[in-house]
C-alpha cells in the first residue's frame, strides 16, 4: 500500500504549519461514534498496514476492540515504514500524525491514503487540524465527492 498519489502536495501544507513542526496534528471522522470502529479495524486489517497496540505491543487484530480493556486504548498503524497515524479508541474515530514525519511527498501520499480509506469506508468527512483544536481544520477530505481541501480551497 502506499501508492496513492493525492492531490494534496506538501508545499501547500508546509506554508499552514510554520511553526508546528514538533505539533501532531489531530484527525477526526465527522460524525463518527463507537459503533464504526468494527468497520475501522476492518479497513486497517484489509489495508495491508503494520499496526500495534501501544499499551502492550500485541499484533492489531479486528475483534480486539470489543475487549473491556481496550476502551481508551491507542494503537498505531504504519501506512509506510516512516510514518505513523496513532488512533484512540474513544467514542468517535480520532488519530493524530506526527509532522516531523511528512518529510516528502511520499508521506503526505501516505497520511492522504489513510484519510481516504477511512472517509470512504465510513461514507463521512475526516478532517485534520492543529494539535488541540478540532474547530482549526486546515485539511478536509470529503468522500461523497472524492475531494481533499486545504482551507478553503478545493484540490483538484
Amino acid at each position: 500500500m502506499g501508492s496513492m498519489k493525492s492531490p494534496v502536495r506538501l508545499t501547500d501544507l508546509s506554508e499552514l504549519f510554520g511553526e508546528l513542526d514538533g505539533h501532531l496534528p489531530d484527525g477526526q471522522v465527522l460524525g463518527s461514534n463507537w459503533s464504526d470502529w468494527p468497520e475501522v479495524m476492518r479497513l486497517l486489517a484489509l489495508s495491508g498496514w503494520t499496526g500495534t497496540w501501544l499499551s502492550d505491543g500485541a499484533p492489531l487484530e479486528v475483534g480486539d476492540i470489543d475487549e473491556p480493556d481496550r476502551r481508551d486504548a491507542s494503537f498505531t498503524v504504519h501506512p509506510i515504514p516512516t510514518v505513523r497515524v496513532n488512533f484512540f479508541l474513544s467514542d468517535e474515530v480520532l488519530f493524530d500524525i506526527d509532522r516531523r514525519e511528512l518529510v516528502d511527498q511520499v508521506a503526505l501520499d501516505a497520511i492522504c491514503e489513510v484519510v481516504a480509506r477511512l472517509g470512504a469506508s465510513l461514507r463521512k468527512p475526516v478532517t485534520i487540524s492543529y494539535e488541540g483544536n478540532f474547530d482549526d481544520v486546515f485539511l478536509r477530505y470529503e468522500p461523497s465527492v472524492d475531494e481533499f481541501t486545504i482551507r478553503a480551497m478545493p484540490m483538484h
